[in-house]
């Protein structure tokens, strides 16, 4: 039972940090200001969405498909670049609060690194 407890209130902890919305993104950016434990699940949560991206462009260039974008060769994208795009994306006068952040992160990756 102590088990089943602990993994309901990690899947809540874990929904909790999720940001799928814009709006839920830019609320957990600002409690991350005050808890590490919020910024530590934001920027996994992010990562994670990152890597999700590169892998399905990995998996379409592997398969002889365009990809979906195109970051230089020598630029590792990581946390603090995807951060750094949704950041820019988040605050754009077209963004509305209840946008994906998924679709938002692949979208500026997209006009970012366009694939030439």
């Amino acid at each position: 039972m102590k088990r089943i407890v602990f993994v309901l209130l990690a899947v809540v902890a874990i929904q909790q940090a999720a940001a799928g919305t814009v709006g839920e993104y830019k609320k957990t950016k600002h409690a991350a200001e005050t808890y590490p434990a919020t910024a530590n699940s934001l920027r996994a949560y992010v990562a994670g969405l990152g890597q999700g991206m590169f892998w399905a462009n990995v998996a379409l260039e592997a398969q002889g498909n365009k990809k979906l974008y195109c970051p230089p060769r020598a630029l590792a994208l990581n946390v603090n670049n995807y951060m750094s795009i949704l950041d820019k994306e988040v605050t754009k006068p077209v963004t509305r609060d209840t946008d994906d952040i998924g679709v938002l992160l692949l979208q500026a990756l997209i006009d970012t690194f366009p694939c030439g």
